[in-house]
């Protein structure tokens, strides 16, 4: 699945440039995603050699100690490795993945510029709403072809029966139906809700870590791209 991922994304143009360091004799690809966390642009990309996954760790690992950085470097199995560092000048985040599928090597680098959050992230997320507690949020953004996908997740110090009420009425006040509503105490400790205005939908999972005392709460919307009316009468 990967190899067919990786090879349906050979049809874009090599980047111009490398974020990182380059490895001898691979070619870097944009991977035609634009995205944000926080509201910090979020580069991805990918780049394929045949290669053992053991010698580009090093290389990259060795090459980025050079540099000044700490390296962080976490081997999850025989196949599957990350590395990466916080850029202290830039504050930017720089992460690799490296994944390998038999003699073939695919790396995927990531790079997220100014690692600090922006004090207007909860006002940014639009029609994803928070309550004023909620702490430690996360809000990934991308686009393609026009449509658009955003999550947010963050803890508050509510019970989940609380953040429901606030929710019902907040997208309510945002022109928000709700679809369904699914809470089954025996396979899932915690509630889901859909909501839908015209064509866009958001979901919404609220669950309890503790029993009810706080609450995990994870919003998706997919807004689709609007309809084109070339060659409509």
């Amino acid at each position: 699945m990967l190899a067919a991922a990786v090879i349906s994304l050979l049809l874009q143009a090599p980047a111009s440039a490398w974020p990182i360091a380059p490895y001898p004799g691979a070619e870097l690809y944009p991977m035609g995603t634009e995205a944000a966390v926080n509201g910090r642009p979020l580069s991805l990309y990918y780049f394929a050699i045949e290669a053992e996954l053991d010698d580009v760790l090093a290389f990259y690992r060795e090459a980025w100690s050079r540099a000044g950085h700490i390296v962080s470097v976490v081997r999850a199995s025989e196949t599957n490795a990350m590395a990466g560092y916080l850029d202290l000048r830039s504050r930017a985040a720089v992460n690799l993945l490296l994944v390998q599928e038999g003699k073939k090597l695919f790396g995927f680098p990531a790079v997220m510029e100014g690692a600090d959050r922006p004090a207007a992230l909860m006002a940014s997320a639009g029609d994803l709403p928070a309550p004023p507690e909620a702490e430690s949020p996360t809000l990934y953004e991308s686009r393609e072809k026009g449509a658009r996908f955003r999550t947010l997740s963050f803890a508050v110090r509510k019970s989940p029966a609380q953040v429901e009420t606030f929710y019902l009425r907040e997208m309510g006040t945002r022109g928000f139906d709700l679809k369904s509503r699914h809470s089954d105490a025996k396979n899932f400790d915690g509630t889901m809700l859909e909501f839908a205005r015209g064509p866009k939908n958001i979901n919404l999972t609220i669950s309890s870590p503790d029993g009810g005392k706080t609450s995990a709460v994870f919003l998706v919307a997919n807004f689709p791209a609007p309809r084109t009316t070339e060659g409509m009468p």
